[in-house]
């Protein structure tokens, strides 16, 4: 019963607010609410410089890059820079192990002093006519290939000092002391 009665009253309720808001000789205009009325300050305009900051990623590149390469297969005995380090042209960065080439040169020098020494005995003996043209060339030319021998294993030696080859700055190196590098 209460459910009839609450059905009844709401059908009565919305029939007369339609036949109220059907009225078709109504005048009456909707009025929008007013808004509150708020305070503005403003300034004069005046030129000036906007400073913005812009963040991003990127690769810079230098002018003067230089991959250090080896001339021979040998062991890293010392390394004489750091990542980020300035340095000069003609320090040296890198070392490789010495001793074989040093051991190389200690014997070529030998054998030039004996080569050389031979040879000039053989020239006082060649200048006496005691022994044939053929046996003081055969000692100059031994002579020759001793000295050509120890100019190219000191060259050799001083090829296992990495020096920079201009002023910069050192990125980065992959190798460690005690590594191997080969040629290349």
């Amino acid at each position: 019963m209460l459910k009839r009665t609450a059905v009844s009253m709401l059908v009565i309720t919305t029939m007369a607010f339609t036949l109220v808001g059907c009225d078709g000789g109504s005048n009456t205009i909707a009025i929008a609410p007013v808004a509150p009325v708020i305070q503005v300050e403003t300034q004069p305009i005046k030129s000036r410089t906007i400073i913005q900051q812009v963040t991003g990623y990127g690769v810079v590149k230098s002018h003067n890059v230089v991959a250090l390469k080896c001339l021979q297969t040998n062991k890293i005995t010392a390394i004489l820079f750091n990542a980020g380090q300035t340095v000069t042209k003609g320090q040296v960065l890198v070392q490789l192990d010495p001793q074989v080439a040093e051991a190389k040169v200690a014997h070529d020098q030998a054998l030039l002093v004996a080569t050389q020494q031979a040879w000039q005995r053989q020239a006082q003996l060649s200048a006496k006519g005691l022994i044939s043209r053929s046996v003081y060339d055969d000692s100059e030319s031994s002579y020759k290939q001793a000295l050509a021998q120890f100019d190219q294993d000191k060259s050799l030696l001083a090829q296992l000092t990495i020096k920079a080859p201009f002023t910069g700055v050192i990125s980065s190196t992959d190798y460690h002391v005690g590594d191997i590098v080969t040629v290349g």
